[in-house]
């Protein structure tokens, strides 16, 4: 009788140790550089859906549960920075309907931002005019926005959303006035060191500038230096982390497990760019490898994949609550072995879930 009793309450402490090992494991924290949950940043706004770089696409990023924002920002020929991609306006705008060349191209620089305004931006890829149950805040939803019109729209569904919706604006030149038109802007809006911004570029010289800028003005907004893996390692990470907090890598580098490790052995917060799978099934395989190497943010064409992704994970290390009291009470310590239950994954968002 005394050895059943044993041979039960042994059974039953053994049940209670695996389930609290298991409670324990879950709770333990992400890979990412400080135990972070992952960031998501809207590539060009929701570029798979909405044409890049315009209101309407970032509004519909932010409305999936983007944390960032990403403007990449070009000069117009009266200095004015306009949220653009390419040097040139001829892949996304109408340009050459309204416009003839100038100097044998459609640089951006060539033209006022008055001239600008006039364009309509057009959707590339799997982009389309419009998504389903989306209409846009905006009254000039395609139109090419200026940063400032940006940082309105970041501000006010900030406002709407009772979140911060985060900026990370690119210097998509190597240029000392692009540099200062950048930290003037951020500065007059009221951003401080504290705010959601990072400053990307792959300019290494334009990152060092920044940093002993905005040193030099009190400031420390997260700078993150782009590139491949083989560019970022022969520049050198420690190198790197002396003027920057992070690096913008290509996902489709070599060995990326190792990399993320040593980049976070280095100091370095490590974002990747460009997830631009649409199929969901693959697009969330793809998030939770990321993800599971500690990958602490990702650049995303289809921000509800990668929100949910990220949810999902997060979902995932969080331990039902009831379970570790059960066992420390002593009771259905061999049931909660079965009876254990992760948090149910967040279905995809859908145009019908926008006006959340």
């Amino acid at each position: 009788m005394t050895s059943s009793i044993s041979r039960r309450l042994s059974r039953v402490a053994l049940a209670a140790t695996m389930t609290l090992s298991a409670t324990w494991a879950l709770s333990e924290p992400l890979a990412t550089l400080y135990g972070q949950t992952p960031i998501v940043i809207a590539h060009r706004g929701a570029s798979g859906y909405l044409a890049e770089h315009t209101l309407g696409g970032y509004e519909l990023a932010v409305k999936m549960g983007v944390d960032y924002i990403e403007p990449d920002l070009q000069l117009t020929k009266d200095g004015h920075l306009v949220a653009m991609h390419d040097t040139t306006l001829t892949r996304t705008t109408n340009v050459r309907s309204l416009f003839a060349p100038r100097n044998g191209s459609y640089r951006v620089s060539d033209f006022t931002l008055a001239e600008v305004k006039t364009l309509t931006v057009v959707p590339v890829g799997t982009a389309a005019t419009t998504y389903p149950g989306f209409t846009p805040g905006s009254a000039d939803p395609f139109r090419i926005p200026t940063f400032d019109e940006v940082i309105d729209l970041a501000q006010q569904l900030s406002a709407s959303t009772g979140r911060e919706i985060g900026i990370y604006p690119e210097a998509k030149q190597a240029d000392p006035a692009m540099e200062d038109k950048i930290l003037a802007t951020l500065i007059a809006r009221g951003y401080t060191s504290s705010s959601k911004v990072f400053i990307q570029s792959f300019s290494v010289a334009t990152i060092k500038s920044l940093h002993d800028k905005q040193t030099a003005l009190g400031l420390d907004f997260q700078l993150v230096v782009l590139g491949s893996t083989t560019a970022i390692l022969n520049t050198g990470l420690d190198a790197i982390h002396a003027f920057a907090d992070g690096v913008g890598v290509s996902i489709r580098g070599s060995n990326m497990e190792a990399f993320i490790g040593n980049a976070h052995a280095a100091g370095l917060l490590v974002h990747g760019y460009t997830f631009a799978e649409d199929e969901p099934v693959a697009a969330l395989a793809q998030y939770d490898q990321f993800f599971r190497w500690g990958m602490d943010g990702v650049f995303s064409n289809y921000p509800d994949l990668a929100v949910q992704a990220r949810d999902e994970l997060v979902a995932a290390q969080v331990p039902e609550p009831a379970s570790a009291w059960l066992v420390l009470l002593g009771l259905g310590g061999v049931a909660a072995l079965g009876g254990r239950r992760r948090s149910a994954p967040a279905a995809r968002r859908d145009g019908s879930l926008l006006a959340a």
